[in-house]
């Protein structure tokens, strides 16, 4: 039963095959009260705690609460941790490690997950909330107890696989109320849960949704909760080259860096106070994570859509952004109390437009670019491509434009320039201690990255413009190919952007004469970069063919600058 929950399980496929094969008795129907969308599929809230995955329907889900200090709490079970101030009662709060038998280290950053079944609440230990999101009933794989098992073995009501192929252990909130020797809570607010005639089911109106409401500052937010991928209640912001407007950083989650943005600054509502408090979410993108900063998470509330105001969108900076309102009349009172009491509306994003935003999609593509890099080189595999495939496809012929948007990372060069965004490895800072060598060239030193050394070229003498000098400003652009790493020193950093038309010029020869390096340098392909008012049109530097061209270069052959 413990090892069915764990991640170190071989294969989902396995663990699904270990919990359908566990000796049982012919289970009856499994608790699982959840929330019903007319489609027949069932929502639910995951969250983790060490190598434990596991879910709960979100009609046993009331919230999900910072664990701050813990009051004592005698009693036999040795699995109750404490109890929680829930706003004037105190929650019985229960480390489901301990009571599984798995080592239990205390975690520096942790919240409590508040289950509400026939009428008693309950608070679980986690370690982090992984979203709500809804599966079909193929979904789910009931799991019965084996004859004569105690209590704990009847926690896992199913086996849940998500869409992305992960697999979850799915919780009985029955089960969890009926453990022996754990105190219980009287729900004190019975009103926020609706039961059906028999009491096993929670069920809500069928087309409403979960919405998150967030506060940023003063300014009171709200989000389909179906868009999140997790949450953090205790963000650790670390600086980056990718820092420019409204993303402020990254972020360590699940051994990868994510960059991080200021929410209200992407909405164009002013920014997040610099040295308050915050908390995130995390969306998840096509290509990778990117997290939203927020001052607080508040809770997650269902909402009808008839509850939803319409907003003018002359009003807003950033109207695509947002969906409506929700009038704070139809929020729990408590709740928009946190914000203040004369709050009147939470305004609602849109959370596809959301994740469509070009710069979330930007910044996702370039946290999943280094993110491959790495897997790529701990696996030993040789990086790059022929310079007519590292962009994914074969150019076009000469006078076309590309169909589909991708992204550019642009920098100072000869006014601004563009590099396509998968070209680039990881951006590194650049320090006046890289520049070694004295010879005026466009060679500046040797960079230590990932136990290799690489060359350090200094992109603007490359291009026959003054040398780069070291400032806050200036980064290294790290660009793989077979051969190695090259790296790419530029003044400064300007944005990550889409380009939605790029003519292209069949690419020239090297001039009788010259060399390869030269004639990548003397190549002209444009890109229109950017959106609306901001689009402008930019030469766009092949790094990839360029890192090639610099590894190729004879002793006698010179530099191009």
């Amino acid at each position: 039963m413990t090892e069915a929950l764990l991640t170190e399980a071989p294969s989902p496929d396995t663990a699904v095959e270990a919990l359908s094969a566990t000796p049982a008795s012919p289970p009856a129907t499994p608790d699982l009260a959840s929330t019903r969308t007319p489609a027949g599929r069932q929502g639910f809230g995951a969250f983790h705690l060490g190598a434990l995955r596991l879910a709960l329907p979100m009609g046993a889900l009331r919230e999900v609460m910072p664990l701050g200090r813990l009051q004592p709490l005698p009693s036999p079970c040795t699995a109750v941790i404490g109890a929680l101030d829930l706003r004037g009662v105190l929650a019985p709060v229960l480390d489901l490690r301990r009571l599984l038998g798995q080592p239990a280290p205390a975690l520096a950053d942790a919240a409590a997950v508040i289950v509400v079944h026939d009428g008693q609440l309950l608070g679980l230990l986690a370690e982090g909330v992984d979203g709500v999101f809804s599966a079909p009933p193929e979904a789910l794989t009931p799991v019965g107890a084996p004859a004569g098992a105690g209590a704990a073995h009847r926690l896992l009501a199913a086996s849940l696989r998500r869409e992305d192929g992960s697999l979850l252990g799915l919780l009985s909130p029955a089960a969890l109320l009926a453990l022996p020797e754990v105190p219980r809570l009287a729900d004190p607010e019975p009103g926020r849960q609706r039961h059906a005639d028999d009491s096993t089911e929670v069920l809500l109106e069928d087309h409403s949704l979960p919405v998150m409401l967030l506060r940023c500052d003063r300014l009171p937010l709200a989000l389909d909760a179906m868009a999140v991928h997790t949450t953090l209640s205790s963000p650790q912001l670390q600086p980056s080259p990718l820092a420019q407007g409204a993303c402020l950083g990254v972020l360590a989650l699940d051994g990868e860096w994510v960059p991080a943005v200021d929410l209200p600054q992407l909405c164009g509502m002013g920014r997040l106070p610099p040295d308050a408090p915050r908390q995130a979410f995390v969306l998840r993108l096509p290509a990778g994570r990117v997290a939203c900063l927020v001052s607080e998470v508040l809770d997650v509330v269902r909402s009808q859509p008839g509850d939803r105001l319409d907003l003018p969108a002359y009003a807003l900076q950033v109207p695509e952004l947002f969906a409506g309102a929700l009038p704070a009349t139809t929020l729990p009172p408590e709740v928009v109390a946190r914000v203040g009491a004369a709050v009147q509306q939470f305004l609602l994003l849109d959370g596809e437009a959301l994740r469509r935003h070009p710069l979330l999609q930007a910044l996702s593509q370039a946290s999943a670019r280094r993110e491959a890099v790495v897997r790529r080189l701990a696996g030993g595999e040789a990086l790059g491509g022929p310079p007519e495939t590292v962009l994914g496809a074969a150019a076009p012929a000469a006078g076309t434009a590309t169909a589909a948007c991708r992204a550019m990372i642009t920098y100072a060069l000869a006014g601004e320039t563009a590099t396509p965004i998968e070209q680039v490895a990881e951006i590194l800072a650049y320090r006046a201690e890289v520049a070694v060598f004295a010879q005026g060239g466009p060679l500046l030193g040797l960079q230590v990255y990932r136990g290799r050394s690489i060359p350090v070229m200094c992109l603007s003498r490359l291009s026959g413009f003054g040398p780069v000098e070291a400032s806050p400003a200036a980064s290294i652009l790290v660009v793989e190919t077979p051969q190695g790493a090259v790296g790419f020193a530029v003044p400064a950093l300007r944005t990550i952007e889409p380009a939605d038309w790029e003519p292209h010029w069949q690419a020239r020869g090297p001039e009788p004469g010259g060399t390869a390096l030269q004639a990548v340098l003397a190549e002209r392909h444009m890109a229109r970069v950017g959106e609306a008012e901001g689009q402008r049109l930019l030469r766009v530097l092949d790094l990839h063919r360029l890192a090639l061209a610099v590894q190729a270069r004879q002793p006698q052959d010179g530099w191009a600058g």
